[in-house]
């Protein structure tokens, strides 16, 4: 199996390829890859509006980033689960 990469928000592994710089949207939680925003887990204001910490908390009560997303978004397939949840 090649190797696949978290999202830094809902840690599903949704990508195949890094995807640092890549300002990608993560299909489970609708996190979009900041790396600023990455480092420093605490800073809103860049591409996504919450901080990452706050976007985790966001994804743990109700399966998104923000309630704007909520119908953006899909459970993640079995595949994409990290082990230690299945």
């Amino acid at each position: 199996m090649s190797k696949r990469y978290q999202c830094k928000c809902c840690e599903n592994y949704v990508y195949n390829e890094n995807p640092e710089g890549s300002w990608s949207i993560c299909p489970v939680c609708n996190w979009e890859v900041d790396d600023v925003q990455e480092r420093g887990s605490d800073f809103s204001g860049g591409a996504n509006k919450m901080s990452l910490n706050q976007a985790k908390q966001n994804y743990k009560n109700f399966g998104a980033v923000s309630r704007d997303f909520i119908d953006k978004v899909r459970k993640p397939n079995n595949n994409e689960i990290p082990e230690n949840d299945v």
